[in-house]
């Protein structure tokens, strides 16, 4: 299947063109967004404190960042309660963690 390359005619803002690529990766430009940025986060936040902290750190910007997208339209409402799942669940292992 071909898609209309983005041209002033088709694409006019940043919202328009990553909604654009969202549609030419079949709805998993946005999805793959999040998990690069927790990837990287956790990743980071690793080398820094403890692996609880950094689950929790990685997952409340992935759940922030799945809000932003979720906003625009690039990713779907499975993923953004996903990512508040997965911050709730950071929560309570630093609750139980002293």
């Amino acid at each position: 299947m071909t898609y209309p390359t983005p041209s002033d005619l088709n694409v006019t803002s940043w919202t328009e063109l990553l909604q654009w690529a969202n549609q030419v990766t079949n709805y998993m430009f946005g999805n793959m967004i999040i998990l690069a940025i927790f990837s990287i986060a956790f990743i980071t936040f690793l080398f820094v404190d403890k692996p609880e902290k950094a689950f929790a750190y990685a997952s409340f910007i992935s759940a922030i960042m799945a809000l932003l997208f979720s906003g625009i339209g690039i990713v779907s409402t499975f993923v953004l309660v996903l990512c508040f799942v997965f911050t709730a669940i950071g929560i309570l292992i630093l609750k139980n963690n002293p």
